[in-house]
């Protein structure tokens, strides 16, 4: 289904897709349009294409036709608003872009939705909103670092690099079609830290690392009478030079909470492929106090991670891409259990930016997703 260039959509489809199609037509035609389940946590987590994914897959194709939403454009003009809004581009400029900025006559689209879904919603199944902690100031809190030296000379070459490739001709694009996607890696992960792309830069004092030690220790410091507990998130750790690892952004952040004089036993970074046993053994000791910083990405300390009880800062070093994630995130604190809210404390959330950078358009993306 062709969606005319808005943009957060992929048109394009996939092979196992159309075999997942396939075989749950047999099945529901064969069976009166029974035996197919689907079941998901989160069955609209990225984008608004997904609840017509869904649709396509489980409703009769004449229900699709009578409601005009057999083909992907006409459900996004049934139901989709679609806005132009300024976003800011690793490029370094703004551009307009038009992307399915909302629904439009929901009342409708969840009918249709009911149609095929049967949906439970948080609040049904045991999470009670007043035994879940306020959080400090209402609201996640935006921390805008300006941008180093060394970040506006590597944006300098990033940019001087897309603006080759725009000069290239259309075939030529097509064989450098990393281009884009390669310098967009490498905007996002510099705005964390410059050493993180370059291992000749310096360690910047006002890198969102260095801001991230300063906070760590003042929460620590606020809560040492209760063991109070940080949780660090980034999805960028290493630099790699021919698959090694020349650069370990979280080695060095625990070597810094060490020279500021937390013992090494109090910090965890979480690494990928960690026993379950293991997991739990650390989940205790963050939730004791006896572990007060973990550090880790959406992946290791996102989903299913119960290390709420002392928790008081969640620190956002950078905007995972989907609301979802960023949602598993903050649920880390925002949970019950949290002692923080029997004691009458709000906790902390923290984001970090780098001013002019792609942060901007990272957090406005999320937002918009959402």
């Amino acid at each position: 289904a062709m969606t005319r260039g808005v943009k957060g959509i992929d048109p394009a489809g996939s092979k196992r897709a159309a075999s997942v199609y396939l075989k749950t037509r047999a099945v529901l035609e064969k069976s009166g349009w029974k035996n197919v389940v689907f079941a998901t946590g989160t069955p609209i987590s990225n984008t608004a294409a997904e609840i017509w994914t869904f649709m396509k897959y489980l409703m009769k194709k004449e229900v699709m036709i009578e409601n005009d939403i057999y083909y992907f454009d006409d459900f996004v003009r049934n139901f989709g608003n679609i806005a132009q809004s300024l976003e800011f581009t690793t490029a370094g400029k703004f551009k307009e872009n038009t992307r399915f900025a909302a629904y439009i006559n929901k009342p409708e689209l969840i009918r249709l939705w009911a149609s095929i879904s049967d949906t439970v919603l948080t609040k049904e199944v045991d999470y009670v909103n007043d035994k879940v902690p306020d959080m400090e100031g209402g609201k996640a809190q935006d921390i805008y670092l300006r941008q180093s030296y060394s970040l506006v000379n590597i944006m300098k070459s990033v940019r001087k690099k897309l603006q080759n490739y725009e000069k290239l001709s259309g075939k030529e694009k097509k064989a450098n079609s990393h281009i884009p996607l390669t310098m967009y890696g490498v905007a996002k992960r510099a705005a964390i830290d410059t050493r993180l792309v370059d291992k000749n830069a310096p360690d910047d004092p006002l890198s969102k690392t260095n801001r991230t030690i300063e906070e760590i220790l003042k929460s620590l410091k606020e809560t040492d009478a209760y063991k109070g507990t940080v949780a660090v998130f980034c999805d960028q750790q290493n630099r790699r030079e021919n698959g090694v690892v020349t650069f370990d952004l979280f080695e060095d952040m625990k070597q810094k909470l060490i020279s500021k004089g937390i013992p090494s036993s109090q910090i965890m970074v979480m690494e990928s492929g960690m026993t379950i046993t293991k997991k739990e053994r650390i989940f205790a000791d963050v939730n004791s106090g006896n572990i007060r910083v973990i550090i880790g990405n959406t992946a290791t300390l996102g989903t299913g991670v119960n290390i709420q009880e002392r928790l008081h800062t969640i620190i956002h070093m950078d905007a995972p891409d989907r609301p979802m994630d960023y949602t598993q995130r903050n649920g880390r604190i925002l949970r019950q259990g949290n002692l923080h809210k029997i004691w009458g404390k709000p906790v902390r959330v923290l984001r970090f930016g780098v001013e002019d950078s792609l942060d901007v358009t990272s957090y406005q993306r999320l937002k918009t997703k959402a």
